[in-house]
Parts: structure tokens; sequence; C-alpha cells
């Protein structure tokens, strides 16, 4: 069953600390790999949603809060592993979403986007069914319609090469740079050129 919401932005707020509760329904959707895990990920969170919810470069998160380069990996670790599609999947309409998380919907969405370049286009494609616009780094009517499938016939694969090319103003929320048009050159008028062989030359005399 394929569920279709209407687009809805999220209603934006200031970025406040992960409290208890929040950190609790969120270690729910938080995957256990293999490896030494971080030491404080409550801390590593916190320092994804600061600059989630800026409009400031990875460079410009404290290092009260946590070091940025630990935070910019950590956010694309959880973005292909698919944290980040079932975190908005938990904040959305869906009837698999959880109304403990609905504080978390803005911080999510805005974390979602950071991320857009890690994620897949299917994931971009989910926050546009899903309506979550706040989501998406682009305007949902740019993103390209996935093949239909028909029956009998074997399933085409998503081309990503449609995908548009997202700045990194975008990323953060920022309008797009206008795209500079190039100029035309200015119209001269020029009088008929003759045919080369009705031009006459001189003729050197010897």
């Amino acid at each position: 069953m394929k569920l279709h919401f209407p687009l809805r932005p999220t209603t934006p707020h200031p970025w406040f600390p992960l409290t208890d509760r929040e950190w609790a329904a969120l270690c729910d959707y938080l995957p256990t790999g293999r490896g030494r895990p971080p030491r404080d990920r409550r801390k590593i969170w916190n320092a994804i949603f600061w600059v989630a919810c800026s409009e400031d470069p990875w460079t410009a998160l404290p290092r009260s809060v946590c070091d940025h380069g630990t935070a910019h990996s950590a956010l694309i670790y959880q973005a292909r592993a698919g944290t980040l599609d079932r975190l908005l999947l938990a904040v959305s309409r869906h009837p698999f979403s959880r109304p403990d998380m609905e504080s978390l919907e803005w911080r999510i969405c805005r974390a979602f986007r950071r991320a857009a370049r890690q994620l897949s286009p299917y994931s971009l494609l989910l926050a546009r069914n899903l309506g979550m616009e706040s989501a998406l780094p682009c305007p949902a009517d740019q993103l390209p319609q996935p093949p239909v499938p028909q029956p009998g016939r074997p399933e085409v694969a998503f081309d990503a090469r449609h995908m548009p090319r997202l700045q990194t103003r975008m990323l953060r929320g920022l309008p797009p740079k206008p795209v500079a048009t190039p100029s035309l050159p200015p119209l001269v008028d020029k009088a008929p050129r003759r045919p080369r062989h009705l031009v006459l030359r001189a003729v050197r005399r010897v």
C-alpha cells in the first residue's frame, strides 16, 4: 500500500538540546552496528541538530558542542545506513509514525535536508510522498517521477542522472543562486557580402 500526503511545511524553531524523553525515543531508531560505538552519541546528535537548524557551515559548530568533523561523519553514516529515512517516517503523518517524536520533526527534517547529497533518489521521493516539504532540498516539482511498473514487463531501474544539482545554499535552507543567462552579442547591421567570384582584386603587373 502506497500512501501520498499533500506537502506541508514544518514549523521552525531555534535549536535546543535533546531532552531525556526525546533521546530515549531517538535511540530506538539508531543502528547498533559493529565496531566501537562513539563515547557520547547524544552529544553527537545534539551537534548534528545544531548545524541542521542553522544556516551556517559545519565549521561554525562550536567546539563546546562537538567537533564538526565527527558530527559531519556521523550524519553521513546515518544517511547511508537508512536511519534518516526511518526517522522521517517516524515524524510524518504515516500510520507508522510515533506521537512521542513530534517535537523532533523540525530537527529531523533539517538533518535530512543537510544530508540530501548522501541520500538515494528514493529517499527524496519518500520525503515528497510523506509530504515533508521542509526536508526537501529543492522544489518538489523538480524531482523526477519514478517509472510506473507495468505487469508482464521487467522493472525499470530509477535513473538518478535526472536529479537536479543541489547547491550548498539549498542544503542550508537558503534560496539558490540565480543562474546567469549568457548575453547575446548585439546585432549590428552590416552590408551584405558580395560573392567571392565578383570581388574585384588588384592585378599585379610584372
